[in-house]
């Protein structure tokens, strides 16, 4: 009887502890402090202050406009590109947030402001500071190799990069002030800002210092060049004069003097002995309507430093144009040809040559030509199968693009009534076999003509059975077309209308239709290879399946749905892929209903694959984790194994054994008090510590505070409070942050949550914000660390001793 109530407990006992370890865990809220390693990585932070967050963020913001300005002043331009990126990557972070929690705020509207000009100014900056040191470094090269020709092509480069430079830099020094007013009211620490201006016009400086060797350089030649007017009309007649001189003002004689429009050369001439030439230039119609030129002197050998002028501008008057057009023929139809021509002039008569004509039919454009040098263009309109029947309009139109500046203005021709005339269209269809299977191959091939027997060349033409689209071709040059179609598996079985169509519902053409094909379609009976499935599945798992469906003949259903059910009950479904193949996974989650199930795949009975139902295998599922199972069995097999004991003859003398050594490891030993050689009382079991003088910590403290090194005297709080966790017996990774000690902290003595964040969080600040911390601050920390101190040693033997 003592054997039978035994088992009936235990049962009863193993099922409370299935149930308990069985059964999933509802997760619960957390209202612990984050605290942070990194304070950038805003995605971990559990609701903090908007305020915070832009003040951090545009704390970044400052420390990488010093990194940068730092990597100027070293030269250290990739590094500079490189803070650049963080900077505009932080301000992107910055902005979406301003936008998405406060826009309609005007102060932080104002500082947003702010910001965008100091990092529009700033990247300005960074991008020409590397495109003049690229050029600077070709420069010096050229100059240390006595090719002074290419030295004053770099160095010109280098005055309009330097002109760059100082625009930015007076941007980036007149909006600093702007951006620090905008934050007064904040705790950013804009000191970094501060430093940076100095820093910026350190650059500047530097800058400034190469552009004079560089200006003394090219002033070795002075080049001048003057124009006899500003103001010019295609055909006018442009003198251009120069001068040519040394440095000491010496003219520079029979020497050869280019012209250049933009980068286009237009003309040579040579100094006379008073080193003075000119070129005569007849302004053609290729000019832009606003013009810059400059002259280049280019001395014989490469050791003399060469000559370039200024760049001077001058506008070349606007002139309107007038064009005509003529057509061969009123009506066509499709395949038939247009010869469009005409002329463009300008309103004096005056031929525009090299312009684009677009010809255009009703509102479509069908094509374009180029003007010749009598201003003479010509088209040839195809007529298409998108050609719009009816009666059009046909223009021409000469249009020149914005960005090309062309001195002449647009201009189109009278419009010409043109009618299209809509011709039926004959299509032809044939297929090799009349009985198919899902997967099969239909070849099919045909024609389309005109009823005229032109061909229809490069059309679309469908392939259908019954109302369903199959496939698309296109016909060739000779109108035929042929296609590859495959059955597809959804399809129904029996017998079909196989045929071919061609569509058009505004061109030239009408749309048609070929002869019908009655085609059977016959089912196939699939396989499906799957892979081997587990036997037992726990919560967490996944049942994954794989394989391939095929028919008889190992050609691959794509498309085929398969139904997964677990004895007969719906889990789930996939579909294979064109190759036929198919994985399906579903997670086994803890509310599943536990059991031995059997589970099949079956196919959809809809096309021409009949319903076929193949088994994957048995598996038992078990809706609760590996471990807690685990355990189970370990808590089942003790307990079992005691009633066994029980319903032994050997159970009493096992049981006295077991009790014995439960009791040597559980009970625990009196308290032994024992006087060290000081003579102090002490715990006989008191775990070995270090030593932790608080006193001395703080007279340590308090002598950093008069020498105001406030940052190591935070930090030095912080590692203080790790010291005394350690020397209370706990144990504390050296390698752990800030953030695992404070967590740790919290689970061992949760009381005293409140001082340890406050020093933590005053040690992140410094650490990680660089922001600056005062005297108030510190003694703040101070009395939390007193704090923490004595309320974990407040029942020591002696509370005046205070070391450990």
């Amino acid at each position: 009887m003592q054997l039978k109530e035994s088992l009936v407990i235990i049962s009863g006992i193993s099922f409370l502890l299935l149930l308990v370890f069985a059964s999933p865990v509802p997760a619960q809220a957390s209202d612990t402090l984050v605290i942070h390693e990194d304070p950038s990585n805003l995605t971990a932070w559990n609701n903090p202050p908007f305020d915070y967050k832009l003040n951090m963020l545009m704390q970044y913001m400052l420390l990488s406009t010093y990194d940068i300005a730092i990597d100027l002043n070293n030269s250290d331009y990739n590094s500079s590109v490189m803070h650049l990126n963080e900077l505009l990557s932080t301000y992107e972070d910055y902005r979406v947030l301003l936008f998405y929690y406060n826009r309609s705020d005007p102060l932080v509207w104002e500082r947003f402001l702010s910001s965008d000009v100091l990092i529009r100014s700033i990247t300005m900056i960074v991008n020409d500071s590397y495109e003049y040191n690229q050029n600077y470094k070709l420069y010096s090269s050229y100059v240390a190799e006595g090719d002074m020709v290419n030295a004053t092509i770099y160095g010109k480069k280098l005055q309009g990069s330097y002109q760059n430079l100082t625009r930015s830099n007076e941007a980036i020094v007149s909006n600093m002030p702007y951006l620090l007013n905008a934050h007064n009211d904040t705790q950013i620490f804009t000191h970094p800002l501060e430093q940076a201006i100095m820093l910026f016009d350190s650059y500047a400086k530097t800058v400034n210092d190469q552009e004079q060797t560089i200006d003394e350089l090219l002033r070795t030649t002075n080049l001048t060049i003057e124009l006899n007017k500003n103001q010019v009309a295609v055909g006018d007649t442009l003198i251009l004069s120069s001068s040519l001189t040394d440095s000491a003002g010496n003219p520079l004689g029979n020497s050869k003097v280019s012209y250049y429009f933009d980068e286009r050369r237009v003309g040579d001439a040579l100094t006379d002995e008073s080193g003075h030439c000119s070129l005569i230039y007849n302004v053609t119609g290729d000019s832009r309507n606003n013009q810059s030129v400059h002259a280049e002197y280019l001395p014989g050998s490469r050791n003399i430093v060469p000559g370039i002028s200024s760049r001077v501008w001058f506008e070349v008057i606007e002139e309107s144009t007038s064009m005509n057009m003529t057509a061969e023929f009123t009506d066509a139809a499709y395949g038939k040809s247009i010869n469009v021509s005409g002329t463009l002039k300008t309103i004096n008569g005056a031929p525009v040559s090299n312009r684009s004509i677009n010809v255009s039919l009703g509102n479509n454009l069908t094509g374009s030509c180029y003007t010749d040098n009598d201003g003479y263009y010509s088209y040839l309109l195809i007529v298409g199968e998108n050609t719009t029947s009816g009666i059009s309009s046909l223009q021409s139109k000469f249009k020149p693009a914005a960005e090309s500046k062309d001195v002449f203005l647009p201009s189109v021709s009278e419009p010409i009534p043109v009618e299209i005339h809509r011709e039926n269209t004959l299509l032809t269809f044939s297929a090799l076999n009349s009985r198919y299977y899902g997967g099969d191959i239909i070849e099919t091939y045909g024609y389309l003509t005109t009823d005229g027997g032109l061909p229809v060349r490069n059309v679309s033409i469908g392939i259908f059975s019954d109302d369903r689209h199959l496939a698309s071709c296109y016909t060739d040059e000779a109108g035929y077309y042929a296609a590859s179609v495959p059955i597809p598996y959804n399809i129904s079985q029996g017998s079909h209308d196989l045929y071919a169509a061609y569509s058009q519902e505004n061109g030239s053409l009408y749309p048609s239709e070929s002869d019908r094909i009655t085609a059977s379609f016959d089912s196939s009976t699939p396989e499906i290879l799957l892979n081997s499935t587990p036997l037992i599945l726990f919560a967490g798992d996944t049942l994954d399946l794989n394989g391939t469906v095929t028919i008889l003949d190992q050609r691959p259903v794509p498309g085929q749905r398969l139904n997964v059910t677990r004895s007969d009950i719906p889990f789930g479904e996939v579909i294979t892929d064109a190759n036929g193949s198919f994985v399906f996974s579903q997670r086994i989650g803890y509310n599943e209903s536990p059991g031995l199930f059997t589970v099949s795949l079956v196919t959809d009975d809809d096309g021409l694959i009949t319903k076929t139902t193949t088994s994957a295998g048995t598996v038992l599922i078990i809706p609760a984790d590996k471990g807690s199972i685990a355990l189970l069995f370990v808590l089942v097999a003790g307990v079992s194994f005691i009633l066994v004991l029980v319903a032994t003859s050997i159970d009493r003398k096992i049981l006295s054994f077991i009790q014995r050594r439960i009791k040597q490891f559980t009970e625990v030993e009196p308290v032994v008090l024992v006087e060290n050689k000081d003579g102090v009382i002490a715990d006989k079991f008191r775990p070995s510590v270090e030593v932790f003088n608080l006193d001395a910590e703080i007279a340590w403290l308090k002598e950093s505070i008069a020498s105001n090194d406030y940052r190591e005297a935070v930090t030095r709080i912080y590692m203080a409070s790790r010291q005394i966790f350690i020397a209370r017996g706990n144990r504390l990774p050296s390698s752990a942050t800030h953030r695992e000690f404070h967590d740790l902290f919290i689970q061992k003595y949760s009381l005293l949550s409140k001082p340890i964040s406050l020093i933590i969080n005053k040690y992140e600040s410094i650490r990680f914000a660089r922001q600056n911390v005062d005297t108030k601050d510190l003694a703040e920390s101070i009395d939390k660390l007193q704090e923490i101190y004595e309320s974990l040693y407040s029942n020591k033997q002696n509370p005046g001793d205070r070391e450990l």
